[in-house]
């Protein structure tokens, strides 16, 4: 459980830096 929320919240990172 622990690595899919982590993967979540690199993933909206991701997004956010991009937008």
């Amino acid at each position: 459980m622990v690595g899919y929320f982590s993967f979540r919240w690199i993933y909206f990172q991701i997004i956010y830096e991009k937008c």
